[in-house]
């Protein structure tokens, strides 16, 4: 407790966790999501949701302004959204940015985010107080549960919550619900096959498939919820309020750990350095140029449907172009790039969308693939976007 009596131990594990996670995966982007007061749609799809959740305990409740405190100071945007649920922010922007080429990782303790797992897409869940994590991506996740991370919300409306007094089937616990879902792959599937299930297991379906219907539509997460990019950029650092929140509530140890630096926050969170002024051109003029810096934007599932959707050419002297990257401007780059150099991120991505964009792989500076290469142990390290400053930005990784 701080020496007036407010309990902090949730606010030194919070930040144990938090320090810890930026260490390892050293984000671009990142939020701490946060649910907002009052009911969201669950509650008017279904009444009774969460009904016999045991109230906040006051001595954690009381730490929750001080999490977000903390978390401000560290230069992490803290986002809250009213009607949905903090896990529908998080799959929502996970997800989307994931599709998008970027590398993702979730903190959370919450299993119900485990649906949205994707090759771009893992999550971290504490398996042992605040120092030790699983990191779980779709491999990880089939071999543990014997089905697609896609049929999660099936699997937890099949066995319920009683948590958030989520109902499910009754008579069919984790073993079955597993088994059927590993065979079948859905509740769809699940119901299409009951000719073939025992008498006795096909009643309880049977008797449960309005109930187990509807618990879905409470377990599945929303995925039309996602953050704006400027949503998620990292701030510097406020030194003095974070020395002040530090010793208001006496975290000694770790106000050592901070305030003699924190590599990782600090790095995430550093000023930029100065740049070139930005001024749009013509694509026809930037591919005058010898060697350029490309951003771009990617839309649909990677690798299968993955396409580049924008792009922006930047020179180090802060012209740029933007635009769309229809098949006569993928020519012109192409082109352009079997003489010309190019400095990019995310390299593996735009071949799998164009493979004749940049067919030399000598002209190509991967900034991406050449962090991989320094820091093999490190996720999260993010594409570039199509735009203008951020594709300037990949002139500092050179």
């Amino acid at each position: 407790n701080a020496p007036d009596g407010t309990p902090t131990n949730a606010l030194l594990g919070y930040a144990n966790m938090l320090l810890k996670t930026m260490e390892d995966v050293r984000p671009d982007l990142a939020a701490v999501v946060f649910d907002a007061p009052g009911p969201t749609f669950r509650h008017e799809a279904f009444e009774a949701y969460k009904e016999g959740r045991q109230p906040t305990p006051p001595e954690f409740k009381v730490q929750v302004p001080l999490i977000k405190e903390l978390s401000r100071d560290l230069g992490l945007p803290v986002v809250e959204r009213p009607g949905v649920e903090a896990d529908d922010v998080i799959a929502s922007t996970a997800l989307s940015a994931a599709r998008k080429g970027f590398r993702v990782v979730v903190l959370t303790a919450d299993k119900d985010i485990l649906q949205v797992l994707d090759e771009n897409l893992q999550v971290m869940r504490p398996v042992k107080g605040v120092s030790e994590f699983r990191l779980w991506d779709p491999k990880s996740f089939r071999e543990d549960y014997g089905f697609s991370p896609g049929a999660m919300a099936d699997y937890l409306a099949m066995v319920g919550d009683s948590v958030d007094n989520i109902p499910g089937i009754k008579g069919v616990g984790d073993k079955t619900a597993r088994a059927l879902l590993a065979e079948h792959g859905s509740l769809e599937g699940v119901y299409e096959h009951l000719d073939e299930m025992k008498p006795a297991l096909r009643k309880k379906l049977e008797e449960g498939r309005d109930t187990v219907f509807a618990s879905r539509d409470l377990t599945r997460l929303r995925l039309d919820e996602p953050l704006r990019e400027e949503d998620l950029r990292l701030e510097k650092r406020k030194e003095a309020e974070l020395a002040a929140l530090l010793d208001r509530f006496a975290l000694k140890k770790l106000a050592e750990r901070l305030l003699k630096g924190a590599p990782a926050v600090e790095a995430a969170a550093a000023e930029a350095p100065a740049r070139a002024e930005l001024s749009e051109t013509s694509l026809e003029t930037l591919l005058e140029r010898d060697g350029l810096a490309l951003g771009w934007s990617g839309t649909g599932n990677y690798p299968q449907d993955f396409s580049i959707s924008e792009m922006c050419l930047c020179s180090d002297d802060g012209r740029f172009w933007k635009g769309g990257a229809d098949a006569a401007v993928l020519e012109k780059i192409s082109r352009w790039a079997e003489k010309g150099s190019v400095t990019t991120s995310g390299y593996k991505e735009i071949c799998a969308a164009s493979p004749s964009l940049l067919k030399d792989s000598a002209r190509v500076w991967d900034a991406r693939l050449a962090h991989y290469v320094l820091h093999p142990e490190v996720r999260g390290n993010g594409i570039v976007s199509a735009s203008p400053v951020e594709t300037m930005a990949l002139w500092d990784t050179r």
